[in-house]
């Protein structure tokens, strides 16, 4: 547990030492990832709070899977070090936040991806506003619960009061869960 935690701190220092200054990698707190993952930075980005995949054996130790920007653009896993031979696989949006009408309908389109072929997998979602009460509840449906690489899948989403709503997309097979956040306005 130490060194999970201690590599954690460190891949965070080592790309964001002055955070407060405004240099170094961190996501602003108005996208949805940081949302989802309790903070913007490499680590946080990559802390699995469902699933508990986030860390890896290395050396002899346990360390912290860290956020690349060079595999989540190649559409692999964007935690590594990935765990070897299981295909990457989730669904998502051309953006991950949107600005809803109260009341209206809006329906989010997204594309399911893999980066290995696979068998077809699971696609869900929940309204984190279930867990934390500052959220505004959402009334959701999708139009498949089973994609496969490059199926598109309708997400219809609509809020009924004013804040901030928060969908989580969940794309599970028998190797795995993945998350895509979206942030809702």
């Amino acid at each position: 547990m130490t060194t999970n935690a201690a590599s954690h701190e460190i891949i965070e220092a080592a790309t964001d030492p002055w955070v407060d200054q405004g240099l170094g990698y961190y996501m602003m707190s108005d996208q949805a990832w940081p949302t989802a993952y309790f903070g913007g930075e490499v680590a946080d980005l990559c802390v699995d709070q469902l699933a508990g995949n986030d860390t890896v054996q290395e050396s002899g130790f346990q360390v912290q899977r860290s956020w690349s920007n060079t595999a989540a653009k190649a559409g692999h896993d964007p935690c590594v070090p990935a765990p070897a031979g299981i295909p990457y696989f989730n669904i998502a949006p051309t953006k991950d936040h949107f600005a809803l009408t109260l009341g209206k309908p809006l329906v989010i389109e997204a594309t399911a991806f893999s980066d290995a072929p696979m068998d077809p997998w699971n696609v869900d979602y929940f309204d984190a506003s279930q867990y934390d009460n500052t959220l505004q509840p959402l009334t959701v449906s999708i139009d498949q619960s089973q994609v496969s690489n490059g199926n598109k899948v309708k997400i219809t989403v609509t809020k009924a009061t004013k804040g901030q709503g928060f969908l989580i997309i969940t794309s599970k097979n028998s190797s795995g869960q993945h998350f895509w956040p979206v942030l809702l306005f």
